[in-house]
């Protein structure tokens, strides 16, 4: 089992240290219909990314590899990994084949070019596969297999992910989004490239802990540029600042979803320091629990609501006007389409 506390990794000030990089990423929706996600979904565009393509890859892994290149004895090795699956979310779960086909794709790749003394995995958090429970943590755990306890092991994550304390189990940090929409994922990939080399200096001993409070959102209600999501992610923050050598992480979870790890989580980082850990996770978890109502305040307009406003923007020159239908998921809904016909709206696309 690995011990979360571990103080030392492979490599050593005169020597080069090797950090392997790795994607695996899918928001999956398991109330889609056409059927599960398909190896052949994940393949359509190409089999997978090599891991020269990996490194050149954006977002999480665009920043991990910004920060880590500052390091002038790091070498970044990338890991054969899945490239984003076609049709993006709009299927359902993904099938135990297509999950064991790419893990072992990549588990070949890091096992020939081993050792490495980190590894930083670029993943989302609301991957859903058949028959395992907790994608995200089982990839964790066959890495930590291969790389030993000693290895670090840093992942990036989306604030939509369900994730609890099993991720946290077998690798040692992880950090995620704090701004949806997500434009602080190449920020939150160059914390990680940091964090990542202080540990395998010995440098940061990484001490977790995690809370889940019951509290389950849609993810319209979680636009971090209003209340209560702001105050949220404002409160961890503030923790951060006050707090030296700690990160508050915020799972607002992906609701449709039909995983056990379903639902908002804290996650929160410390260099050694058990007590501030609990604490600091304690006080988020309480907080998302007495503000939780406010996540119902929020009114949204129904289709003919919605087309009326339209209609009038139109009138007045304000244009052009995006429709966004957040229960869309498939893209095959036609409740609005209905609406803009009924009231001869013209011009639509």
């Amino acid at each position: 089992m690995f011990i979360q506390s571990c103080t030392s990794s492979p490599g050593s000030s005169s020597q080069e240290l090797r950090v392997a990089v790795i994607q695996y990423q899918h928001e999956t929706c398991t109330f889609c219909p056409g059927g599960d996600t398909q190896t052949e979904d994940w393949t359509r565009n190409r089999p997978y990314l090599t891991g020269e393509e990996v490194l050149e890859a954006g977002d999480y892994i665009e920043g991990f590899v910004h920060s880590a290149r500052q390091f002038n004895d790091v070498e970044l090795v990338g890991i054969n990994s899945p490239d984003q699956v076609y049709g993006g979310s709009s299927r359902s779960w993904n099938s135990k084949e297509s999950f064991d086909h790419f893990m072992k794709m990549i588990i070949g790749d890091l096992e020939k070019k081993m050792p490495v003394n980190g590894v930083y995995l670029a993943l989302h958090g609301a991957l859903a596969v058949r028959n395992v429970p907790r994608p995200e943590a089982e990839i964790a755990r066959r890495i930590r297999e291969v790389v030993g306890d000693q290895v670090p092991i840093v992942g990036s994550f989306d604030l939509h992910g369900n994730e609890d304390e099993a991720f946290l189990k077998w690798a040692n940090a992880s950090f995620v989004t704090k701004r949806y929409p997500h434009y602080d994922a190449f920020l939150q990939g160059g914390r990680s490239a940091h964090l990542l080399y202080r540990m395998m200096k010995g440098d940061y001993v990484s001490t977790t802990a995690t809370r889940k409070p019951p509290v389950l959102t849609a993810t319209v209600l979680q636009w971090t540029g209003q209340s209560p999501s702001m105050d949220i992610m404002e409160r961890a923050r503030r923790w951060e600042a006050r707090q030296k050598d700690t990160y508050v992480n915020v799972f607002y979870g992906f609701p449709w979803s039909d995983v056990p790890d379903i639902g908002t989580t804290v996650q929160v980082i410390t260099n050694n320091n058990q007590h501030l850990a609990d604490s600091i996770a304690e006080d988020m978890a309480e907080y998302i629990w007495r503000v939780r109502e406010e996540f119902a305040s929020g009114r949204f307009p129904m289709p003919d609501e919605a087309v009326g406003k339209t209609k009038k923007a139109i009138g007045n020159g304000q244009v052009p006007v995006v429709l966004a239908d957040y229960s869309d998921r498939p893209g095959d809904a036609t409740w609005i389409l209905r609406q803009l016909i009924d009231e001869q709206v013209t011009g639509v696309l």
